[in-house]
């Protein structure tokens, strides 16, 4: 979590658990690697761009996505308010 500053990872897993990022004032910028599950990203002034392998889009919208990757059942959340979201 970040308030002023921008949030980039890769090869993210979960290990089952779940990944949760937000930031305030800056975007986010991930490369899943192995993760898998449900894909809920959000961001209010900011775009939106989700490309990942083998997705099912269940919501797609301009400022929201919800979007699944099969695999391990597990909560993949990624919020900012004025920023950028990318998901490769």
């Amino acid at each position: 979590e970040t308030t002023n500053g921008s949030i980039s990872a890769k090869n993210l897993d979960g290990w089952g658990e779940g990944i949760k990022l937000e930031s305030t004032n800056g975007g986010i910028d991930i490369e899943l690697g192995s993760a898998t599950g449900d894909i809920l990203a959000d961001n209010t002034n900011g775009s939106l761009e989700i490309k990942v392998p083998g997705m099912q889009v269940i919501e797609m919208e301009k400022h929201s996505a919800h979007v699944k990757r099969p695999g391990k059942n597990q909560r993949i959340e990624l919020n900012t308010t004025n920023g950028h979201i990318s998901v490769r």
